[in-house]
């Protein structure tokens, strides 16, 4: 997929779509073991043709139903036992990495990532914290921390995401923080759009009696 393909704004919106998904149905038979951004979609989505993208706000779980006793295929190499504490938040972490530098992980592997010579259960892990230390670049620093905690599970609150403890720090820490990044980005681009209006007009050689009046609430000062 072309590089910047997504708005920032865009990008942003669907972390904390995803974000608020883990916190959903991490419990639930939606997510089994681990998840990855093989399990999600959009629906007629082609990224070869930017132009017919689809609105980002409304990704959906794809869930294959099967036995209960079959294995469920997953392109991550995730599994218990490596280094990540908690599979749930390593794979939003990686997603999160996915959003911000608009590609697959596996597709930014170099191979100081391999450490045994070849791929093993912890591949994953040394590529993705490798990555996130340049995931800065992108989406900016409050964004890379975010990406981080996700990684290690680094919310002083265990690796158990069925503690409610747990919960709450990663809503706190993950979801609001990216809510936030989400209205900043908002409020800039809403300034960026009048700005660009703004010089239009300037360059069309018009006075401000010659622009639209823009409608402000005033408080009025109380009679006395």
């Amino acid at each position: 997929m072309p590089y910047n393909v997504i708005p920032q704004l865009e990008r942003i919106r669907l972390a904390t779509r995803l974000s608020t998904t883990l916190l959903f149905f991490h419990s639930t038979p939606w997510l089994k073991d681990t998840w990855c951004s093989d399990d999600v979609f959009f629906q007629g989505i082609d990224f070869k043709m930017p132009q017919y993208l689809p609105d980002l706000n409304e990704p959906y779980v794809d869930v294959a139903l099967k036995d209960a006793h079959a294995p469920v295929p997953r392109t991550s190499t995730l599994q218990r036992g490596n280094f990540a504490p908690n599979p749930f938040l390593f794979g939003l972490g990686v997603m999160l990495l996915e959003v911000s530098f608009e590609a697959p992980l596996r597709s930014l592997q170099q191979p100081v990532d391999i450490h045994t010579g070849q791929e093993d259960r912890n591949t994953e892990f040394f590529r993705a914290k490798r990555v996130s230390k340049s995931a800065s670049r992108p989406l900016g620093d409050r964004y890379t921390k975010i990406v981080r905690k996700c990684l290690s599970c680094d919310f002083g609150e265990g690796d158990d995401l069925n503690e409610i403890p747990l919960q709450e720090a990663v809503n706190c820490s993950v979801v609001h923080e990216l809510d936030l990044l989400e209205k900043k980005l908002y409020e800039f681009s809403i300034l960026m759009n009048e700005s660009c209006i703004l010089r239009g007009y300037q360059e069309e050689g018009l006075t401000p009696a010659d622009r639209p009046c823009r409608v402000a609430r005033v408080r009025l000062p109380e009679r006395e």
